[in-house]
């Protein structure tokens, strides 16, 4: 298990940039040209270099933290102070909307009784896309360049002239790490190879109370002329437009969604996640910002799932963001494999990501989300567009199924079981009936009919074949080997799906309420609270997930108790990060975030979860009966 100080206490970015920021501060990860990759970040750290000390750094464990967003933005703001030196640092992270520029605005200021002049340091060593080979450094009219290949990054501090400087490799002699500590830069102004910059502006003096700003750019662009001329356009405008420009932009952005019930805390900032996490130039949006790239834990969180992107898609469609959703459909068109299938994971430039099997569930769902995104919206031409995709997955899904009217054997939605699971017949049996929809919509008689014909097939199998009188309840569905193929009677809290979206049983269905009965009664976790994902799973420490306790909510608004479902709601607010980031699982016996954070898909099914719970919308008008 990797430790948890891995996640990120805040996120910010511009949908193809994409900062991560540790909760000491430290910028802990950055990606760009977009928010999947490359990953650059080796080490950027920023200190104080006052009298008779050396440099201290921001992340020093001495600095007392605090941490937050500023209310209906992605700023992130860090509030430093350091009751040994009297001083204290405002540290508001945010990056440009419509330029790849990262903004830490730095305002210090002086606690003594008198003044107060240093120097602030920053050092500087990146890996650019994840690697110490080939890199140059230069500094060059008060800008440090670090690039290679077709990745340049810069830094300055506009109208700020340095009064120190030394570019060197790190872990050698001429590393300028140890010199910056005791105040010394050496001046010189170029490396090769592994480079590492030591930076230095004079601070003060400060009169006691008073306040010196410092906004530090951090820019990326393909080569030194883009980036110069990204340079002139970000320093021409003074920092406080800089910042009030995101502040207005994010502002803009959250604008006209729907009003959540009272005491909601964190459905604007889970907007927000899922804006960040989407990636403006394709209409992919990945799972979570990748923490784990060399797969010690896990597979590796920074890839786009159809499977998860659906649920993200349609908690936007819902909040009014039509064109955020449109664009991760559009993604899916053009990612389609010519049979009709999806790979299991994508690059968000559509490139295929390493996998472990097809997952036959992501086809359908994401059938069914174009239906959804179609009757939200009424877009003729959108339909028109994403028709081949419609076209192509209803029949992939049709023609895969057997005598048991089941879809063939794929990965579930877990991916780690091989077979016929019942979140997969659910969401293929709705992604049939979403499809027979827009094929009536479109004149098809002959398509609609036919995967009418296949949607109620699919739901007809999973009653007789996937319930389970001695559990009472759907289990996760029949499993296969080389060979048997046999029931598998666990417990699974993704049959939920079955209720809600893909609606092959209503929330009052008998068979419905025994499930949710059940999976209440055994999945439920009775020391922090949440709902598992299955009997057995050991996954991470087998710890209590919030998308499926969120999951657990939608179900309880639909079926009429608001009360459990407002209960729920608040487990998720209470179990988020301090600086309300929702995890993809809370630790198993204390509670609080656990693993991955933040996860887009929680950030969904949270929004999904409290528009259910204020009526907002009906979510039964998105049903597709057959």
């Amino acid at each position: 298990m990797l430790s948890t100080s891995l996640f990120p206490a805040g996120i910010t970015g511009n949908s193809s940039l994409l900062a991560c920021i540790s909760a000491s501060g430290s910028l802990q990860r950055i990606f760009w040209p977009f928010v999947d990759g490359g990953q650059h970040l080796g080490i950027l750290k920023t200190g104080l270099l006052l009298p008779d000390n050396q440099t201290i750094w921001l992340d020093d464990p001495a600095w007392a933290v605090r941490q937050y967003y500023l209310p209906g933005s992605a700023v992130f703001v860090t509030e430093l102070a350091h009751p040994g030196l009297e001083v204290s640092v405002s540290q508001h992270d945010f990056c440009l909307p419509h330029l790849d520029v990262f903004c830490r605005w730095l305002k210090i200021t002086n606690l003594r009784p008198g003044s107060l002049a240093g120097r602030l340091v920053i050092y500087m060593s990146l890996n650019i896309d994840e690697s110490v080979q080939y890199d140059g450094m230069y500094i060059e009219n008060n800008l440090l360049v670090q690039h290679r290949r077709r990745v340049f990054a810069g830094l300055t501090i506009p109208g700020r002239v340095l009064s120190g400087f030394h570019c060197g490799r790190r872990h050698t002699p001429s590393d300028p790490w140890a010199p910056a500590l005791r105040g010394e830069f050496w001046g010189g102004r170029d490396n090769i190879k592994e480079g590492a910059a030591a930076l230095a502006w004079e601070l003060g003096p400060l009169q006691s109370g008073q306040t010196e700003d410092f906004p530090v750019l951090l820019l990326f662009a393909e080569n030194a002329r883009q980036l110069a001329d990204l340079l002139d356009r970000a320093a021409s405008t003074p920092a406080g437009e800089l910042f009030q420009e995101t502040l207005d932009y994010w502002r803009t952005f959250l604008t006209g969604t729907p009003q959540p019930p009272e005491h909601v805390s964190i459905f604007a900032p889970s907007l927000m996640v899922m804006k960040l996490l989407s990636e403006k130039k394709t209409g992919a949006s990945i799972a979570a910002p990748e923490f784990d790239p060399a797969f010690q834990a896990s597979g590796g969180y920074g890839y786009c799932w159809p499977r998860d992107g659906l649920y993200v898609a349609l908690a936007l469609d819902l909040a009014g963001k039509h064109q955020e959703a449109a664009d991760f459909y559009r993604f899916c068109r053009r990612v389609l494999n010519p049979d009709g299938s999806f790979h299991q994971r994508y690059f968000v430039d559509g490139s295929w990501g390493s996998s472990w099997g097809q997952q036959r569930d992501q086809v359908g769902a994401v059938l069914w989300g174009c239906a959804a995104h179609y009757r939200l919206t009424g877009d003729r031409t959108f339909l028109e567009e994403i028709w081949p995709l419609v076209q192509s997955g209803a029949e992939h899904i049709r023609q895969s199924l057997g005598e048991d009217f089941l879809p063939a054997p794929s990965m579930d939605l877990w991916e780690d079981q091989f077979g016929q699971s019942t979140y997969t017949a659910a969401a293929c049996s709705g992604g049939l009936a979403a499809a027979s929809f827009l094929a009536d919509t479109m004149g098809e008689e002959q398509q609609a009919a036919d995967w009418r014909s296949a949607a109620r097939n699919i739901r007809q199998a999973v009653l007789d074949r996937l319930w389970s009188p001695s559990r009472q309840s759907f289990v996760r569905g029949r499993r296969h080997n080389p060979h048997s193929c046999y029931l598998d009677e666990r417990l699974d809290s993704a049959v939920l799906g079955l209720c809600f979206p893909f609606a092959l049983l209503p929330p009052d269905h008998p068979l419905m309420q025994k499930t949710v009965a059940a999976l209440e009664s055994c999945l439920w976790n009775h020391s922090a609270g949440g709902l598992h994902r299955y009997e057995g799973d050991g996954y991470a420490g087998g710890n209590p997930w919030v998308l499926l306790t969120l999951w657990l909510a939608i179900y309880h608004t639909l079926a009429g108790h608001p009360a459990r479902a407002r209960e729920l709601l608040g487990w998720a607010e209470n179990n988020a990060s301090p600086t309300g980031l929702l995890p993809e699982q809370i630790h198993k016996d204390k509670g609080g975030p656990a693993w991955v954070l933040p996860l887009n898909w929680s950030h969904a099914m949270y929004v999904l979860a409290a528009l259910a719970l204020a009526g907002r919308y009906n979510f039964s008008s998105l049903e597709f009966r057959v």
